[in-house]
């Protein structure tokens, strides 16, 4: 059911047959618009598009209007006619001009006020419809998220998996590709002509509804949060949300850089009707993601135009993927039984369940008289959920400046200094200005160890600016062993056992907690969703995805065996006297035997890494097409 199906629902439950011309029932209508957060204005617009008053003659007519003001775009029915105010009285001057007297010009006439030009019924449907867009796009704004991140929350619906699944097919080829944008081009220049353009006009008008008190709005408060958390969508770099642009931009001159990325992030939004590109659904912007049409890697720029809006759970699964990788990945969600889907819909709610016992069992603690204080030994055994629960249980009973930061900003320590310095998710160590010790370093992503780059340890400009153009730091969860250290620190827990009474008393309440949450009703429910899926005839003909995941492992394994990973790759080292490349080939880096992330960033494994994903996608493929008796088509049979 759409936007309009639900009002004209609601209006007609309320007053059974709509009657357009009784007020009892336009007044009802007004109402339901109201709890859809429309505001008055907005309403009043439509109210007056799909209402008319009827006049026997003209003559009465011209009596109402004496005694009433009448915009030009009412519509009234004159005599068994339809016209609009604007044009009835176009036909009054008509009628009566040889009786008029000579009328004064608006530049000599001191008292004149400006008339209200007439408008056509497409101009009023377009204003109207302008009215109806920007009252749905203030509601789906300043919804709250309403995914929460726990067990499952990002996990893909078979439906949206197989959206998903058929969009990653179409854009695989340049044809594709190019179809699928002039596709999106057209839906988007269909939404112009139907509302007109998102201009300047809009954007001010739409910061003014949110800015109103709630409900209409969201309040001086909740726009600021709102506004913060926009521009940063996308994960723009540092340099694109903070200063100002310069006086002489062509575009945006003095201008707050935050608040133009803010301002072209609802631009974006409307401009694309707030639907999901991959699912075509209508999603509040703050369940959304920004993602980039054409990639910025690929020369894509981050801009409105090539933005796109995607489902944060379809952002999600993406993570950091290529397309053959997604591809294969969905194909072991779409394979998916119904025992599957419901065993794992028993798992993660077992496993909200387990979160949040441990969550109040650690806050219950801290905020006790007598709060148990785990040794090293205790927290080390303990699971990564477990030590996440214990640092929100303080976090729960403390004050906010008390607090442990589960989510800090990322620093390392550089050679001669006391401090760690921040740096950025792309590894870009901040340099301090008035030190140019600090000037040029980043962080090695194999060795986790800063190392100096010599293209900008000499200039504090360069050295800021590739840290100013890289991704922002924060954003990493503490690992374990982290929050194990941090932990110590805030003495929360102890370096040592104490005594035997005190360290088994701890135990005893431990086990007592494990026990309770492993003994609840959501343990047994997914047990018994576990045993039905194991007695099914899908599981029992191994045809289940578990067991056909199985499968494709294994012939990915003697594939990689066939096909092995590249232990070289080319490095450009200059150019012959024909100005052709000269490459030399090196070791991908390696550490105990695995590739590290160097290694896997080069191009030569990079490619091997491709080819291997293609295979798997095609194996998945080729079960799905034996399953249903046919031959795999040739486009999916990679070697």
């Amino acid at each position: 059911m759409n936007y309009w199906d639900k009002i004209l629902s609601e209006w007609s439950m309320e007053v059974g047959l709509i009657n357009f011309k009784d007020k009892q029932h336009l007044e009802k209508l007004k109402n339901i618009l109201l709890e859809y957060n429309w505001n008055h204005r907005s309403i009043d617009e439509l109210i007056n598009n799909i209402t008319e008053i009827e006049f026997k003659n003209k003559a009465d007519f011209t009596a109402y209007k004496a005694k009433h003001k009448m915009r030009k775009a009412t519509k009234v029915n004159i005599g068994g006619k339809e016209t609009t105010v604007g044009n009835a009285e176009d036909g009054d001057k008509k009628d009566d001009k040889s009786e008029e007297e000579p009328k004064e010009s608006s530049k000599s006439s001191e008292n004149s006020v400006t008339e209200i030009p007439d408008t056509t019924d497409e101009q009023n449907e377009k204003e109207a419809a302008k009215g109806v867009r920007m009252s749905e796009m203030t509601d789906l704004i300043t919804r709250e998220a309403s995914i929460e991140y726990e067990a499952g929350s990002s996990a893909l619906s078979k439906e949206d998996a197989r959206k998903y699944s058929d969009y990653l097919e179409t854009i695989n080829t340049p044809e594709g590709f190019q179809a699928w944008k002039d596709k999106e081009k057209k839906r988007r220049k269909d939404l112009e002509k139907k509302y007109g353009p998102v201009d300047d006009k809009t954007i001010d008008e739409l910061n003014d509804n949110l800015k109103k008190d709630p409900p209409e709005g969201l309040g001086k408060e909740g726009y600021t949060s709102l506004r913060n958390s926009l521009m940063k969508k996308g994960g723009p770099p540092a340099n694109a949300t903070k200063g100002k642009y310069p006086d002489d931009h062509p575009d945006y001159p003095g201008m707050h850089k935050g608040e133009v990325r803010f301002r072209n992030v609802l631009k974006a939004y409307l401009e694309t009707g707030g639907v999901c590109t991959i699912t075509g659904e209508k999603i509040p912007i703050q369940d959304m993601q920004l993602d980039h049409i054409v990639s910025l890697d690929n020369g894509g720029k981050d801009e409105p135009g090539n933005w796109m809006f995607t489902k944060a759970n379809i952002n999600q699964f993406k993570g950091a993927k290529e397309n053959p990788a997604i591809q294969a990945d969905l194909e072991e969600v779409l394979n998916m039984t119904d025992e599957e889907w419901k065993s794992k819909e028993a798992e993660n709610k077992f496993k909200n369940y387990k979160k949040k016992e441990q969550k109040a069992f650690w806050k219950k603690n801290f905020e006790s008289d007598n709060p148990i204080v785990p040794t090293e030994e205790q927290l080390n055994k303990m699971s990564t959920a477990e030590v996440d629960a214990f640092l929100y249980g303080y976090n729960e009973s403390v004050s906010e400046d008390e607090q442990i930061s589960r989510y800090p900003s990322q620093k390392i320590k550089i050679p001669g200094q006391d401090e760690p310095l921040s740096y950025t998710r792309g590894g870009v160590v901040r340099p301090v200005k008035d030190d140019p010790d600090t000037w040029g370093w980043e962080v090695d992503p194999d060795t986790n160890k800063p190392v100096r780059n010599p293209e900008t340890k000499d200039s504090y400009e360069d050295s800021f600016k590739k840290f100013d153009s890289s991704r922002g730091s924060g954003g990493r969860k503490r690992s374990k062993k982290e929050s194990i250290e941090v932990i110590l620190e805030k003495k929360l827990g102890t370096k040592k056992a104490s005594d035997d009474k005190t360290n088994d008393e701890v135990e005893r309440v431990l086990q007592e907690h494990r026990e309770g949450i492993e003994g609840s009703e959501e343990k047994k429910k997914e047990k018994q969703a576990k045993s039905d899926l194991t007695k099914s005839d899908k599981y029992k003909d191994k045809d289940t995805q578990a067991q056909i995941k199985k499968e494709v492992n294994k012939q990915i394994k003697d594939w990689g065996e066939k096909n092995p990973a590249p232990t070289t790759y080319k490095v450009k080292t200059g150019e012959d006297e024909s100005g052709n490349p000269i490459y030399k080939d090196e070791k991908i880096p390696t550490k105990n035997g695995k590739v590290t992330k160097k290694g896997k960033n080069t191009r030569a494994y990079k490619e091997w890494e491709e080819r291997r994903d293609k295979k798997e996608y095609s194996l998945y493929r080729q079960e799905f097409y034996t399953r249903f008796g046919k031959e795999l088509p040739p486009e999916y049979n990679e070697k």
